[in-house]
C-alpha cells in the first residue's frame, strides 16, 4: 500500500528573491542569498521532486506515477494525464516585483508543443505593509494600445493593482497579465508547466547582469485583452469546516482551518490530494501510520488512501488541492 508522500524541496535563486524562505519555513537554501522559490511538489521534466520519506525515498515523483498509476493519482486523472503529474506546488518569496507576464492555455499552438497550459492559484502567506499584486486589466484594450503602454513603460497603469494581506487568494487564468510585488510570500498552485512569457521586466538586469528575455510576440498571441477584475477570490474562513476557493477544469482547492481533530473521507474525489500546511502544524493519521506537516510543508496523499484524521497543534490551516 502507498502512504502520504513528502518531498525534498527544490530551491531557486531569483533576481527578485527575498531569502525569507529559510527563516519563515525552514527551507534549506544553502548559499543562495536571493532564494525566491521553493518547489514543494513537481513533476516538471528536469526539475522533479524526490521522495524523502518511507520505502520510496529517493525515487522521483514521475517515476512512481509510472509504477503506481491510478493507485497514486486516481483512475480518471491517470486516464487524462497518464504518467504526467498535473500540478506544480511552490512557495514564492519576493523582495522586488516579478516581471509583468502571461502564460498560455491548453492546446494553444504557441505553447511550445506542450499541451498543458499554466493556470495559477495564489494564497498569500505573508505580506509587508503596502505590498501589491497585479492581476488582470482594468479595462478592455486593443493590442495596439497594449503595445504602446509597453513601449511607454506605463503598463502597470492599465492593470488592476491590489494591496494584499495574509490570507488573500487569487485565481489567474491563462492569458491574464500578472505580477507579484515586493514583500509578498505566497503559496502557488499551478498546472504543471514552466512556460512564462515576460512582457515587461522593469528595466533591470538578471542575476548574470544581463537583461532577461522578453517574450512580447509570444505573449501577444495568448494575451486576454479584456478587463478582468474577478481574479481575487472572495471568501469567509469557517473554523472546522472546509471552504472552497477554486473549482475549475484545472484544480479544486479548499481551505481548512481547524482547532480540533477532523476526520475526512476522500473516497468521492477519485484523485490524489496535495495537502499544504499554511498555518500552525498538524499530524496526519492514516491507516498505517502518521505524518507531521509544519507550516510551509506539503505532501501528496495517494488516491487509494481515503480515510484521514487531521490532528492540529492548537490552530492550523491547510490548503487542500485535487484534480
Amino acid at each position: 500500500m502507498l502512504y502520504p508522500l513528502k518531498f525534498k524541496p527544490l530551491v531557486f535563486e531569483k533576481v527578485w528573491g527575498a531569502g525569507r524562505l529559510s527563516s519563515l519555513y525552514n527551507k534549506d537554501c544553502g548559499s543562495i542569498e536571493r532564494c525566491g522559490e521553493s518547489w514543494e511538489v513537481s513533476g516538471i521534466k528536469g526539475k522533479p521532486s524526490v521522495i524523502e520519506n518511507g520505502f520510496l525515498a529517493g525515487n522521483e515523483l514521475s517515476e512512481i506515477v509510472e509504477v503506481y498509476m491510478e493507485d497514486l493519482v486516481g483512475e480518471e486523472v491517470f486516464k487524462k494525464f497518464g504518467d504526467f503529474f498535473p500540478l506544480l506546488v511552490k512557495l514564492i518569496d519576493t523582495d522586488d516585483y516579478l516581471s509583468l507576464q502571461v502564460h498560455p492555455g491548453n492546446n494553444i499552438p504557441q505553447n511550445n508543443g506542450n499541451e498543458h497550459g499554466k493556470a495559477e492559484f495564489w494564497y498569500v502567506l505573508n505580506a509587508e505593509k503596502n505590498a501589491e499584486i497585479i492581476v488582470g486589466l482594468g479595462n478592455d484594450v486593443d493590442k495596439e494600445t497594449f503595445v504602446k503602454h509597453i513601449e511607454n513603460k506605463t503598463l502597470k497603469s492599465i492593470c488592476n493593482v491590489y494591496k494584499v494581506n495574509k490570507g488573500d487568494a487569487f485565481f489567474i487564468p491563462p492569458g491574464t497579465i500578472h505580477a507579484i510585488g515586493s514583500g509578498v510570500t505566497l503559496l502557488e498552485v499551478q498546472q504543471s508547466s514552466d512556460i512564462t512569457y515576460r512582457v515587461y521586466d522593469w528595466d533591470r538586469p538578471g542575476l548574470d547582469g544581463k537583461p532577461r528575455k522578453i517574450d512580447i510576440d509570444s505573449a501577444l498571441k495568448v494575451m486576454d485583452f479584456s478587463a478582468n477584475d474577478n481574479c481575487k477570490i472572495p471568501y469567509r474562513k469557517v473554523i472546522n469546516s472546509p471552504v472552497n476557493l477554486a473549482d475549475n477544469e484545472y484544480f479544486n482547492i479548499n481551505l481548512i482551518s481547524f482547532d480540533k481533530k477532523l476526520s475526512v473521507d476522500y473516497f468521492h474525489l477519485k484523485s490524489f490530494v496535495v495537502i499544504t500546511c499554511v498555518e500552525g502544524s498538524v499530524t496526519l493519521k492514516y491507516y498505517d501510520g502518521t505524518e507531521k506537516l509544519n507550516i510551509g510543508q506539503s505532501l501528496v496523499l495517494p488516491a487509494e488512501i481515503h480515510e484521514i484524521e487531521f490532528i492540529p497543534e492548537g490552530n492550523a490551516t491547510l490548503i487542500e488541492t485535487s484534480i
